[in-house]
């Protein structure tokens, strides 16, 4: 490996770490570092090899410059593509595969004009091997598989990670690729990033080499795998792919390699047989599943084992979850996750290492194989499914065969109870499959579900063992719509005060940190109205988070003209989240009640922050006045920015020292209250029928 186009030989331009996932054998590896090993890269580059073999072919390898990084939580090059672009340095990612050859000047190439400023993508030309005679590889070349110009030229556009050039704060802003997928994760990516406002753009001079494949075995393995992929892209967006079809296609492409046999064109008649084959790869492609998804775990006692229903999985405002499932592990539980469909933008690394499936991956020859389980197995249940669901509202309704799937997962993992979070479809679709398994399952009603949107709550709650709310406040409207009976309990979120603990002093000045989604009922409009009234009483406020209302609060900001002082950071990470509570003086939660009735519940980030030993100042409303007392905080009426204002200035008065005095006192209140162990353990023994007062 060169440093040939060093920043004294040519003009400054951005760092670029070059990223390969590798999952072959001991001699693949070898060739990959030869090749590698030709790049010519600038002082600031790098290489990262990620190791998704799990068996260390790289061992004893001389590796040059690459750096080798395991990967092995799953067998999947998108989790491979993250684990090393968390430990990439670069401003730029340029992701290769391992069986394309890089030109030795490519990653000169796709810079040689700077990109503009809202250019998140590169898509460089990935041309077929030259050294590939024979069919198949000139199959793929004239069908134009993995074409760059192709794929770009589709509506939305995409480009394959092949050879792919990423800026960083884009690959960060999505939270890189969904992991546990076989295929399709690159252009999905780049629709998501379309979707955040970056562009994608074309690099053709930037030329990587790929090697098709040159068995019909390895083609009819590619083309099933890409249309399962198709087929997962169209669940997450429909409308956007049509299914292709099962049978025409092939005899219409083994009636042409007829006509083209008999007119005496063999080259021809034989593509088109490839055709034929590749054909019906995709028709029946399209029916398999898109995931990579792990055995459901064996409980060496079945009585705690447990498996978490939610909607979407992981959520980065919603680390809540996790923290209670790495809890229950910690108290020995063996926990599974079953989520409907991957977020937007995940929380990156938050589901690796533990079993998690996903409705949205699992193809239609999955979910009738689960429908015919189903209704062999548990035929009364099943059609008894039919009259229960009719209770819920449509969009709270899965078809019988999505929720087949759940409780066929359930028998096979032989988990003895679920815990759904949100009362709403994930709730809903428990509920379901858990009558069909014979499984019990309880309910953590949260928000939006309860206030906004409070469809069918009595029976949701009869229906389940118990509804775990998550403050006295929920609870009481809980207990006001269970009109049919049914068992409320308290079960906080709680905060691990491991993760949550200072390592360095209180800062003792006056900045005010928020964070939250930014959504009406956050109240961050009254929090900048209050930091505008407030003056350099309050020196900075820092509100972390984004949602559909990031456009009006930056149009306030600018209003008030206090844009030197107030910030939005747009949405962070779990590590960046915990350094601005580190840095904060004040978390603020203005908490309000929307217009349409959505409200929160108990901030987990209030009790985050006073974990952290930071102050906070809240509304007098939802469950904050159980966590906010005077001795670590002030509360204000919600609504009202002035006496925000009042309630921020009156804290940032004090001493420093009486602030870290109150900070300390917060700690010691919410770790013996609201400890994410302790809430644990009282969910644990609720799910095995200790009652416990709440």
């Amino acid at each position: 490996m060169t440093d040939g186009a060093s920043e004294a030989g040519g003009a400054a331009r951005a760092s670029v770490s070059v990223i390969v996932p590798f999952a072959g054998d001991v001699g693949a590896a070898r060739e990959l570092l030869a090749r590698l090993d030709g790049l010519e890269l600038r002082g600031t580059d790098e290489v990262l090899i990620a190791d998704n073999t799990g068996s260390g072919v790289f061992t004893g390898l001389a590796s040059g410059r690459a750096l080798i990084l395991p990967a092995t939580a799953e067998r999947s090059s998108y989790h491979a593509r993250n684990v090393a672009a968390e430990r990439a340095t670069g401003d730029w990612l340029l992701f290769i595969d391992a069986d394309c050859v890089p030109t030795p000047t490519l990653v000169d190439d796709y810079l040689t004009s700077p990109p503009a400023a809202d250019v998140g993508i590169l898509a460089g030309a990935i041309e077929p091997a030259a050294d590939q005679p024979g069919l198949l590889p000139e199959w793929a070349a004239t069908r134009e598989i993995l074409s760059q110009d192709r794929s770009l030229r589709r509506d939305p556009p995409g480009a394959a990670t092949a050879n792919l050039m990423v800026r960083r704060r884009a690959w960060q802003a999505v939270g890189g690729f969904l992991e546990g997928i076989r295929s399709g994760g690159d252009y999905e990516f780049c629709w998501r990033a379309a979707d955040a406002g970056w562009r994608i753009e074309a690099r053709p001079g930037a030329v990587v080499q790929h090697r098709h494949r040159e068995s019909v075995r390895g083609i009819v393995r590619q083309m099933g795998r890409y249309a399962a992929g198709n087929a997962w892209q169209e669940r997450r967006r429909r409308g956007l792919l049509r299914r292709p079809g099962l049978v025409l296609p092939a005899v219409a492409a083994i009636g042409a390699a007829g006509f083209f046999a008999v007119t005496l064109r063999p080259r021809r008649a034989g593509l088109k047989l490839v055709d034929a084959v590749a054909a019906s790869a995709q028709g029946l492609g399209w029916f398999l599943s898109n995931g990579i998804e792990p055995d459901p775990p064996r409980s060496d006692d079945p009585r705690r084992s447990v498996v978490t229903v939610t909607d979407r999985f992981p959520v980065p405002s919603e680390t809540f979850i996790t923290a209670e499932i790495e809890a229950l592990s910690r108290r020995g539980w063996t926990v599974r996750v079953e989520a409907l469909v991957r977020p937007d933008r995940q929380a990156l690394g938050a589901a690796r290492g533990r079993p998690a499936h996903y409705l949205e991956t699992t193809g239609a020859l999955a979910r009738l194989r689960a429908l015919c389980w189903a209704l062999g197995r548990h035929p009364l249940r099943s059609l008894g499914d039919l009259r229960f669901a009719r209770r819920f509202a449509g969009e709270e309704r899965l078809k019988l065969r999505a929720v087949a799937t759940v409780a066929r997962r359930l028998a096979i993992g032989g988990e003895r109870h679920v815990h759904a979070h949100f009362a709403a479809r994930a709730g809903v679709t428990a509920l379901r499959a858990g009558r069909i398994a014979g499984v019990p399952v309880s309910i953590a009603a949260h928000g939006h579900e309860i206030f906004a949107t409070p469809r069918a709550l009595s029976q949701k709650v009869a229906a389940a063992e118990f509804v775990a709310a998550p403050c006295e406040y929920t609870a009481r409207h809980l207990r006001e719509a269970a009109s049919s009976g049914g068992r409320i309990e308290i079960v906080v979120m709680g905060v691990d005060g491991e993760r949550f603990r200072r390592t360095r002093p209180y800062p003792g000045g006056r900045t005010v940190a928020a964070i939250g989604r930014l959504v009406e009922k956050k109240g961050f409009g009254d929090l900048i109205a209050a930091a505008a009234a407030a003056g350099t009483a309050v020196e900075r406020v820092e509100i972390a988070g984004d949602g559909p209302l990031r456009s009006n609060l930056a149009g306030r900001i600018e209003a008030s003209g206090a844009q030197d002082r107030i910030v939005l950071l747009g949405e962070l990470d779990r590590a960046a989240i915990r350094e601005l509570l580190e840095r904060a003086d004040v978390l603020a939660v203005p908490c309000v009640v929307a217009a349409d009735g959505d409200r929160d519940a108990m901030p987990v980030v209030a009790k985050e922050a006073l974990a952290m030993g930071v102050p906070v100042v809240g509304t007098d409303e939802v469950g904050l006045p159980e966590v906010i007392a005077p001795g670590w905080g002030r509360l204000a009426p919600p609504g009202e920015p002035e006496a925000l204002a009042d309630a921020l200035v009156e804290l940032l008065d004090l001493p420093p020292a009486e602030r870290a005095r109150m900070g300390a006192a917060g700690r010691d209140f919410v770790l013996s209250r609201y400890d994410v162990d302790s809430q644990a353990e009282r969910l644990e023994r609720l799910i095995t029928r200790d009652r416990l007062e709440p």
